[in-house]
C-alpha cells in the first residue's frame, strides 16, 4: 500500500521469484497473488490511492469512505486467502 502497483511488481517480483520457485510455488500463481495483494492494497487505508481518487471526485471525507470500504476489504481478504490456499482454484485454466 505504500508503493504504486507498477513499482511493486518492478521491484519486488526479482527479489520474491527466486524464493518463490525454490519453496516449490508456481510463478504463476505467484504473480496472481501478488496482483490481488497490490489490488488490495490500493483501497486499504491509510495509504490507498484510490481512497484519495474517492475522495477528490465524490467530495466525501475519508470517514465515510473508509467505513463504505469495509465489507469490500473483508472480502477481497478472504478471497486472497482462498486463492492462496487453494492454487488449483487459480491454476485451473492451466491444467
Amino acid at each position: 500500500m505504500f508503493i504504486e502497483p507498477n513499482s511493486a511488481i518492478l521491484i519486488f517480483t526479482p527479489l520474491f521469484y527466486p524464493i518463490v520457485t525454490a519453496a516449490g510455488v508456481d510463478p504463476i500463481h505467484f504473480g496472481i497473488i501478488m496482483t490481488v495483494n497490490l489490488a488490495i492494497g490500493m483501497y486499504t487505508p491509510p495509504f490507498g490511492l484510490n481512497i484519495f481518487v474517492s475522495m477528490s471526485s465524490l467530495r466525501l471525507p475519508i470517514s465515510k469512505i473508509v467505513t463504505g470500504l469495509v465489507p469490500f476489504i473483508v472480502i477481497s481478504i478472504v478471497a486472497l486467502m482462498v486463492i492462496t490456499y487453494v492454487p488449483q482454484l487459480s491454476l485451473l485454466l492451466l491444467k
